[in-house]
């Protein structure tokens, strides 16, 4: 064999192993990316139904009715598995002041306090392909607070 035709087998050779090396890395890639893009994806709908959840508690009529709250947050996230959700409701009497009592209370002996939902939002999500010290689910939660009308 010719010197000029082992270079080019060796050249051969070496494009096949570079290849092999950029396609793992390229694949790890990959994978990395759609497990973040779904995990975003999961946090964003978490964060919906948090959302959905306090909108129907602070709609007129359904204030204390937090098993409400938790089926519309828990509707509008059919995606999220094992989804957990906690509604409360609570009063102050400045936005951002400290709670008081609902029923009993008055604000500046003349006005009622003001009155909250708030809904909690919660799950552990399997990531889809498991990496080396990477945990297999991440525990991802939202939560929204609005006034009540």
């Amino acid at each position: 064999m010719s010197p000029v035709s082992k270079r080019k087998l060796r050249q051969r050779g070496s494009a096949v192993v570079e290849f092999a090396l950029l396609i793992s890395f390229l694949l790890v890639f990959f994978l990395t990316i759609v497990d973040f893009s779904k995990s975003i994806s999961d946090s964003m709908a978490l964060d919906a139904a948090a959302q959905a959840g306090a909108r129907y508690g602070a709609a007129e009529g359904n204030l204390n009715d937090t098993a409400g709250m938790s089926t519309a947050a828990t509707a509008a996230a059919p995606a999220v598995s094992g989804i957990a959700v906690t509604a409360s409701t609570f009063c102050t009497c400045t936005s951002g002041g400290a709670l008081v009592n609902c029923a009993t209370s008055t604000c500046n002996t003349y006005d009622l306090p003001m009155q909250y939902v708030k809904v909690q939002t919660s799950a552990s999500v399997p990531l889809l392909f498991h990496f080396g010290g990477i945990p297999l689910n991440l525990q991802m939660s939202a939560t929204a607070v609005l006034r009540a009308q």
